[in-house]
């Protein structure tokens, strides 16, 4: 029996070939290593195409252009659904234009792929402020000042939570 995995972080892809040793020599090792090199090789284009949305997303949002800079990040998100970092950018966008709920789903997604990531709570929590979401909001910014005692945004987000 022979077993291959595979796993391309970028993408959050995961390959896995499960079969007989009799099978391998049936279709032959060589095209069983070239159907997992040209699937690796897709993966990783599209990991580039994503970078290349966020980068021109963030590159729209500086220039003002939110609707483009939206769109440029959603194809990001959605070429790699893994990456969290592309859900916050996303959130931060969605933030900026108003659509609070949008913003808030998006922002919950990049925490449950980073849940460590402050920075991805700390701005979960301004949405969650935004929306009325208080005790919600405090629970993200008491986890913030838990892992980074001090940290100047969370300190004071927390207190317009509590007022």
């Amino acid at each position: 029996m022979v077993s291959i995995s595979s796993y391309t972080e970028k993408s959050q892809t995961i390959l896995y070939v499960d079969c007989s040793f009799q099978h391998v020599r049936r279709i032959g090792e060589r095209w069983l290593i070239m159907v997992l090199f040209a699937f690796l090789s897709t993966q990783s284009i599209s990991a580039q195409k994503a970078q290349d949305h966020s980068s021109l997303g963030i590159s729209l949002a500086k220039a003002g252009r939110l609707a483009e800079a939206e769109n440029e990040l959603r194809q990001a998100a959605h070429g790699a659904p893994g990456v969290a970092l592309y859900r916050a950018q996303l959130g931060s966008i969605l933030g900026l234009e108003g659509k609070w709920s949008e913003a808030l789903a998006s922002f919950q997604r990049a925490v449950e792929l980073d849940p460590a990531n402050i920075n991805f709570r700390r701005e979960t929590a301004a949405v969650q402020w935004q929306l009325g979401l208080l005790p919600s909001a405090e629970k993200n910014l008491r986890y913030v000042l838990k892992k980074s005692p001090g940290d100047p945004g969370a300190v004071l987000l927390l207190g317009m939570v509590n007022e």
